[in-house]
C-alpha cells in the first residue's frame, strides 16, 4: 500500500513542477510582447516627431532654425536610443534575475532527492 501512495506523491510533484513550468512561461510570452509593442509604439512616435521636425525645417527658411530643428531631431533619436539601451538592460537582468532562481529552484530540488 505505501508503494501506492509513494508513486501518487510523486504524480502529484511532478505534475506540481509541470504547472509550474507552464505558469512561468505563460507569464514570459505576454511580457516580451509587451516589450515589443512598447517598443514598436516608441519607435513610431519618434518617426512621427522625426518628420514633422523635417516638414518645419522645411518650411523655415533662416538657417538657424533649421540648425536647431536639426539639433532637436539629434537629441530626439539620442533619448530614443538611451531608452531601447535602457530597456535591454532591464530585460537582460530580468532574464538574469529569473535564471537565478531557476537555478536555486534546481538546486533545491536536487538537494531534495
Amino acid at each position: 500500500m505505501s508503494g501506492g501512495s509513494e508513486e501518487e506523491s510523486e504524480k502529484v510533484m511532478l505534475l506540481d513542477e509541470l504547472i509550474a513550468l507552464i505558469d512561468e512561461r505563460t507569464a514570459r510570452i505576454p511580457a516580451a510582447k509587451t516589450t515589443e509593442g512598447l517598443k514598436r509604439q516608441r519607435e513610431e512616435e519618434a518617426l512621427l516627431a522625426a518628420r514633422r521636425l523635417t516638414m518645419d525645417t522645411r518650411a523655415e527658411s533662416s538657417p538657424h532654425q533649421k540648425r536647431r530643428g536639426e539639433v532637436e531631431l539629434k537629441g530626439l533619436l539620442i533619448r530614443r536610443k538611451e531608452k531601447e539601451i535602457a530597456d535591454k538592460k532591464a530585460e537582460r537582468e530580468e532574464l538574469a534575475l529569473q535564471r537565478a532562481r531557476e537555478h536555486e529552484e534546481d538546486k533545491i530540488e536536487a538537494s531534495r532527492q
